[in-house]
């Protein structure tokens, strides 16, 4: 039998009232950062403040600026330094350490994409000698900035709405780089007994097996059932 590798991305959202991660840019890039940054999805406030602030924007330049005061903002937030705390009185070789979730979740969120071992060692060659989150910051505005030409082109795909592309599943990972693999039953028997109005939540990375079509159950009234959206990072070939 053929299956799929579903890579699930965020949340499925089974609720009328607020379409949160909406598939088209820049709303995705909403999405994307609370998910890197946070590790979590968009909660409704946020998603109607940054919704409403990106549909305002009328230029490149306006989305460009919009994703860096998010990105700046999000990235030395009081919640991503106590998801990712730094001991500062530890030694360089630990803080070392402590820094790389934050570096990984840095690039995901800025560049959509993983730092290079150079750039990685670089960073956290730099940042271990830190004694306050001073150096940090200054990291999170030079790479989140209209300096930064890399950063700079994101933006602009992102504004002309070009595909916000995800990283390709990359072979047999399973066991190193998904947090949980279920199957496409187990996901489709929890969309089924999913309340009326609630959110299905999966953890970030979860790999999904599929080996027949998913089915979103349409259990509410016709008027609300288009903000229903599954967000999908990526479908593989058939294996």
């Amino acid at each position: 039998m053929k299956m799929h590798r579903l890579h699930l991305l965020l949340f499925l959202v089974l609720t009328g009232s607020m379409c949160m991660g909406q598939s088209s840019p820049p709303y995705q890039f909403i999405a994307k950062v609370y998910k890197e940054v946070y590790g979590r999805s968009v909660d409704p406030s946020g998603w109607a403040y940054w919704h409403s602030q990106m549909a305002n924007a009328t230029s490149q330049t306006a989305v460009m600026n919009l994703m860096i005061v998010m990105l700046q903002s999000s990235l030395v937030s009081s919640e991503f330094r106590s998801d990712y705390p730094i001991t500062f009185t530890d030694s360089p070789a630990l803080k070392y350490e402590e820094f790389r979730p934050r570096v990984l979740a840095l690039y995901r969120a800025t560049l959509n994409r993983e730092p290079s071992s150079s750039e990685m060692n670089s960073l956290l060659g730099a940042l271990q000698y830190s004694t306050d989150e001073s150096p940090w910051d200054l990291t999170v505005n030079w790479l989140a900035s209209s300096g930064n030409p890399e950063f700079v082109g994101l933006s602009n795909s992102i504004y002309n709405e070009t595909f916000y592309g995800w990283q390709n599943y990359q072979g047999n990972e399973e066991s190193n780089t998904y947090r949980q693999v279920i199957s496409g039953a187990t996901l489709q028997n929890t969309l089924n007994t999913a309340a009326s109005g609630s959110t299905v939540c999966l953890q970030p990375m979860t790999l999904v097996l599929l080996d027949a079509t998913l089915i979103i159950p349409l259990f509410f009234p016709p008027e609300i059932r288009p903000h229903f959206r599954l967000k999908i990072a990526h479908l593989s070939d058939p294996v």
